[in-house]
């Protein structure tokens, strides 16, 4: 047999595809899809076992095809005959079986890891991100959030919620302004100007094409995601500052002059 047979796992479910036993099985899609159509079984078992889809052509033309299950591969192909659509078959039932056999052992392995095991995992886990939390977002809940989003993400464990944390007070909220903003609170400061100023005060400083906060700045600003990214894929964030800071550097400025 030189055809793949592939077996998807979709969420714990195994399927293969019409387009998968025409392959395998050497016939032409239509006449599989054909026999799918022409099954005499109940419309409960088509709804269980047989997935109605589509897939593109080499002329980039819309085709259907059918996610298949193992009991719907078993039906479908019972009056495929001969020695090697036999073989076929047992390659086929034998593939899905060794795929269910991984999805046992995975779910088995989770089952045996106890709760006080998974609680040491999931704490290791949100510390590990909560450190890299902190230098993306200044907000500590941010942060907190972000870290426990991550974690479950990653082991499924809910590290804020076993500690009974459902949700976050939210920290005094100040009005957050850009460098131009602030360049007009300041009586007509450019942003180019306000963002050296920023930096001349040891608020930011600038990396590359970036401005980063300080610790020193970072209690008084927010970086925000603008939803854009790099060529790298990295994304790109921006700095927005609390009204607080004009107060700071605008003090330390007017002093500097005295």
């Amino acid at each position: 047999m030189t055809n793949e047979i592939k077996v998807i796992n979709e969420n714990g479910k195994l399927y293969t595809t019409s387009l998968n036993i025409a392959e395998v099985f050497g016939k032409e899609h239509r006449h599989v899809l054909r026999d799918i159509k022409e099954l005499g079984c109940t419309e409960e078992f088509r709804r269980s076992n047989f997935g109605q889809s589509f897939y593109f052509n080499l002329q980039g033309k819309q085709q259907p095809m059918y996610y298949v299950s193992k009991d719907g591969l078993l039906l479908l192909v019972m009056g495929y005959t001969g020695k090697k659509a036999m073989e076929i078959k047992m390659a086929f039932i034998k593939r899905f079986n060794e795929m269910e056999e991984q999805i046992k052992s995975v779910i088995g392995s989770k089952k045996q890891l106890n709760p006080i095991d998974k609680s040491i995992k999931g704490n290791k886990a949100f510390k590990s991100h909560y450190s890299v939390s902190k230098l993306i977002f200044p907000n500590r809940n941010q942060a907190l959030l972000s870290a426990n989003n991550a974690t479950k993400r990653m082991t499924g464990i809910d590290v804020l919620g076993n500690h009974g944390v459902t949700c976050l007070v939210a920290e005094k909220k100040e009005k957050t302004l850009t460098p131009t903003q602030i360049g007009q609170e300041l009586g007509g400061f450019s942003a180019i100007k306000v963002n050296r100023l920023l930096c001349d005060k040891g608020f930011q400083i600038r990396v590359g094409t970036e401005w980063i906060p300080t610790e020193k700045g970072k209690p008084f600003c927010e970086l925000l995601d603008t939803g854009k990214e790099r060529s790298s894929g990295s994304p790109i964030k921006q700095i927005k500052w609390y009204t607080s800071v004009i107060e700071k550097v605008a003090h330390k400025k007017e002093t500097a002059h005295v």
